[in-house]
């Protein structure tokens, strides 16, 4: 289905058209203070979206475009092109980084600390500050906190207990 934009509108002024000519920035200008997590990392626009804002607007509408969202990357890792492309709310994207270091857990793959966390009830503060103290899944998940005491230090006592 291919919607028809008006005689009179101009892309200059649409936010879509603003998310295209970002897009075209970070990947293929130099001068982007973001050039080097996407141009240089061979991130590229699909050459549909790059020779046709026209198709580029289809495809966000089709795909629920609407003001409040941004474009994201499915897999941070490949290009800009409609299967890898989704629209989603900001905080949503964070989660979607290459910072963000997947979860294993009972044969099942989590996106991030955040989405495990989200997935099983658990303080998300509490896990990170017990992920970055090395501690395992299964102690994040069953160690309950004690209140006003450091966790990183019941974590030594009990290891000396074992």
């Amino acid at each position: 289905m291919k919607l028809s934009m008006k005689k009179n509108f101009s892309p200059d002024s649409t936010r879509l058209y603003d998310v295209l000519h970002k897009m075209k920035y970070r990947c293929y200008d130099k001068r982007s203070k973001d050039y080097r997590f996407y141009g240089d990392r061979g991130i590229s626009v699909c050459k549909e979206w790059l020779e046709s804002f026209e198709a580029f607007y289809n495809w966000a509408i089709l795909s629920g475009y609407r003001k409040g969202l941004s474009i994201d990357r499915i897999d941070s890792n490949k290009n800009y092109y409609p299967e890898n492309c989704r629209f989603i709310l900001m905080e949503d994207q964070g989660k979607n980084t290459r910072k963000c270091k997947k979860i294993f857990y009972n044969g099942k793959e989590y996106r991030s600390l955040s989405h495990f966390c989200e997935e099983h009830n658990i303080k998300y503060y509490a896990a990170r500050s017990r992920f970055r103290y090395g501690w395992t899944i299964e102690d994040i998940i069953n160690v309950e906190p004690v209140i006003g005491r450091n966790q990183f230090g019941l974590k030594r006592l009990s290891n000396k207990n074992n």
